[in-house]
Parts: structure tokens; C-alpha cells; sequence
């Protein structure tokens, strides 16, 4: 659940804002924001998409090098974050 926190804590003020975040550049971003891994991984996800997924409120949106993480639901997303 901390992997979940740190990633709403780094990343929701562009998510809410509907800034464009793409799913290629995540990692970095987050590493060079609160200098660490964002260690999906060993929270039992495969992939960072899959972990994505399991936020309440997200969404993937496009293709390949261009695909886009996006709030789905603003109101769930939005109480997620305020926890």
C-alpha cells in the first residue's frame, strides 16, 4: 500500500490537473522526484501498467510510447488521494 501512496502523492497534483503523464516516462520521473524505485514489482505486479490498473480512478489511454495515465473517475480518484 506505501507504493500505491507514494505514486498518488508524486503524481496527483498532474493527474488532477489533466496534465499529460506518460506511462514511458513514470519511472523517472519518479526516481528523479523522490529519488527511489517505484517498486510495483514487489507488490506482486508485473508490469506498471498492471499496477495502474489497480488504482481506483485510472485509466490508460492511447497506444504504445504515447500511452497516457488519465483519471477515469475524479470523484473516486479524488477520495483516494484524500486518505
Amino acid at each position: 500500500m506505501a507504493v500505491k501512496a507514494s505514486f498518488l502523492a508524486c503524481f496527483r497534483g498532474e493527474l488532477l490537473s489533466d496534465r499529460p503523464l506518460l506511462l514511458s516516462h513514470l519511472n523517472n520521473l519518479f526516481r528523479a522526484r523522490c529519488g527511489e524505485e517505484l517498486t510495483y514489482k514487489a507488490c506482486g505486479y508485473a508490469k506498471l501498467r498492471d499496477f495502474l490498473m489497480d488504482i481506483p480512478g485510472l485509466r490508460l489511454h492511447g497506444l504504445g510510447n504515447q500511452m497516457q495515465v488519465v483519471v477515469e473517475d475524479r470523484s473516486v480518484f479524488e477520495s483516494l488521494c484524500n486518505k
